[in-house]
């Protein structure tokens, strides 16, 4: 499947030296091609994967205006994964990346920011106080980033 197509290329690029290791593309998937295949038959899952596996790779190479702006297409097709464990993640990391770049943009660009923040915590306020062993820890780290750079 298209879904285990992306994940292996993500794995292979966490694990290998690429050319472009935030770019899906190599001998797994080729984000170049597909795509805009998975945007006309409206594939929503695959689509979010695709933007949290680039959103992931962003954050951990230091591209945090990329790794948002990935975290933006994915909120775009979250009606497509409802309670599928990738959701959380999504938020995690988006937050993360926003808190990332936080320091680094104009004013006004901040407050947008800190905005998304906020409404990622909300959702991760909810998870933990469901399942505090799977996402708590989440929740406190996003928290003490914001604590401690905004």
């Amino acid at each position: 499947s298209y879904a285990m197509r992306i994940l292996a290329q993500f794995i292979f690029n966490l694990k290998e030296q690429t050319e472009d290791s935030c770019n899906l593309s190599g001998d797994y998937y080729d984000e170049a091609k597909l795509l805009a295949v998975h945007e006309k038959v409206s594939d929503g899952f695959v689509i979010i994967l695709f933007h949290q596996c680039k959103l992931i790779l962003r954050f951990l190479h230091e591209k945090y205006d990329l790794a948002v702006e990935s975290g933006n297409q994915c909120k775009k097709y979250i009606k497509k994964a409802t309670a599928m464990p990738i959701v959380p993640l999504l938020y995690f990391y988006h937050s993360l990346a926003c808190l990332s770049l936080y320091p680094n943009v104009k004013r006004s660009q901040q407050k947008s920011l800190l905005k998304k923040v906020l409404r990622d915590q909300k959702w991760m306020k909810k998870w933990a106080s469901h399942a505090p062993m799977n996402y708590l820890h989440k929740l406190n780290n996003s928290g003490a980033r914001a604590n401690n750079g905004v």
